[in-house]
């Protein structure tokens, strides 16, 4: 039912549409320019799956559409490039060639690459290779809260922010559940100071050192914000092992996938010095 759904979407949309220039003399037949055929085959062996009805609809739409503006492109051309320039058997060749070696390769990685990365891969990595592992960012380890200037006993949050007793932790975080409008330390992770500020709408956080371990409030007409930046690493130096392991885990795979290359193309360049020996 889908299928015929389809295909009678498909005769209404296009047949009709293009009926000057289309013929239809079968049921397998959607389109007809000339002596090219677009069949009903064609369009199903290229619709991506899993699409919905109205999804495969609009695709086959889409895809007759430009099968047909194709056809009379190529039909314009034929008939007013000059003939040196119709030749293109040797650049159809090149390009299929191109193509099927871009696909094959892929096809190699996916079957050959292993994307898992240990902890101690990454922390030997990042042993020999701090000095490529530089932040190009601020980067902080944060709390930020935000409340409301209704509440009288905000004052209280500065309090607990740059207390070192657990207790005071325990309570600033049953405060901020009950009153806070936000309330975060980002799972105590590091992140880029802009992204801070943008947070906060902060205009008082700034990129050096003199801001860590106090606590800086800023006021607006409706909102007191407080924020507490409790380490630092700075545009320059080394970024911060648990910031760069995404970073690191990127860069192994990628050597990885160019290993796998390397040894794709010595096994190709075999292959050849093998046929060139038949000889």
């Amino acid at each position: 039912m889908k299928y015929f759904s389809i295909f009678l979407g498909f005769s209404l949309v296009f047949l009709l549409s293009c009926k000057q220039f289309s013929t239809v003399d079968s049921d397998d037949i959607v389109l007809e320019y000339g002596e090219n055929i677009l069949s009903l085959d064609d369009v199903f062996n290229s619709m991506p799956k899993g699409l919905s009805e109205a999804d495969s609809l609009k695709w086959s739409n889409d895809f007759s559409n430009q099968w047909l503006r194709n056809q009379i492109i190529i039909a314009k051309a034929e008939k007013n490039l000059p003939k040196s320039q119709l030749n293109i058997d040797i650049e159809v060749l090149q390009y299929k060639s191109d193509l099927l070696k871009y696909k094959y390769e892929n096809y190699y990685l996916r079957n050959k690459i292993n994307t898992q990365v240990s902890t101690n891969e990454i922390d030997a990595f990042y042993k020999e290779n701090k000095s490529a592992l530089i932040s190009t960012k601020t980067l902080v380890k944060a709390t930020y809260v935000a409340v409301s200037n209704s509440i009288k006993d905000r004052y209280k949050v500065k309090q607990w922010l740059v207390s070192k007793r657990e207790k005071d932790q325990e309570k600033l975080k049953v405060y901020a559940f009950k009153n806070a409008k936000v309330f975060d330390d980002f799972e105590e992770e590091w992140i880029e100071l802009n992204s801070l500020k943008l947070l906060s709408h902060s205009k008082l956080l700034k990129e050096n050192k003199s801001i860590l371990n106090k606590v800086i409030e800023q006021k607006n007409d409706n909102i007191t914000h407080y924020i507490l930046v409790k380490e630092m690493i700075q545009v320059g130096q080394i970024m911060p092992l648990e910031y760069a392991k995404d970073e690191i885990v990127k860069i192994i795979v990628n050597r990885r996938k160019n290993k796998l290359l390397e040894e794709f193309s010595l096994k190709i360049d075999q292959e050849l010095k093998h046929q060139l020996n038949k000889k």
